[in-house]
């Protein structure tokens, strides 16, 4: 008998950047990562089916969802959790996990995270984490050099740009 061989998707399209990577059981990874404000959720599904043609994998064969989330953007919030219930009905066995996008952003550095919440970059959710600890979050925060003379020490991590994502 053939076993039915496994992969993971990581996703999230509720930030100014969407990202889907595929994890295959053989090793290989597939990825797509794209700026598109305000557009994600429209984008989601035909993105998806692309990245899932591409690596040759069906929904079937996802054993693991994992999807950050961002506050703010509502739609992207019920795009992601439609998704994982509608794959959780397809294969009850799936694991769906969830993370906050900022905390995803920063990993175990300790950093100023920022993900812009409008195009002019004038606005963001911010997170400040410094001994491995979250200090402040806020939503909507427009004083970011504050915080940036404030903590000189730390990274600043914005919009997901220097995130790897393998």
């Amino acid at each position: 008998i053939k076993s039915k061989k496994m992969s993971e998707i990581f996703f999230s399209i509720t930030s100014s950047i969407m990202f889907i990577c595929i994890f295959r059981e053989d090793g290989k990874i597939f990825r797509l990562k794209r700026e598109n404000h305000r557009m994600h959720s429209e984008n989601f599904t035909s993105f998806l089916k692309k990245l899932l043609e591409e690596s040759e994998t069906s929904l079937k064969e996802l054993e693991y969802i994992y999807m950050t989330s961002s506050s703010g953007n509502q739609t992207g919030i019920r795009v992601s959790i439609t998704f994982a219930i509608s794959m959780s009905v397809l294969n009850p066995k799936i694991k769906i996990f969830h993370m906050d996008t900022l905390f995803f952003q920063a990993g175990r550095d300790d950093c100023i995270s920022l993900m812009s919440i409008n195009e002019k970059k004038t606005k963001y959710f911010f997170l400040l984490k410094d001994n491995k600890k979250i200090l402040k979050s806020e939503t909507g925060i427009e004083e970011v050099e504050f915080y940036k003379k404030e903590f000189p020490n730390l990274i600043i991590k914005e919009n997901l740009e220097s995130t790897n994502f393998l």
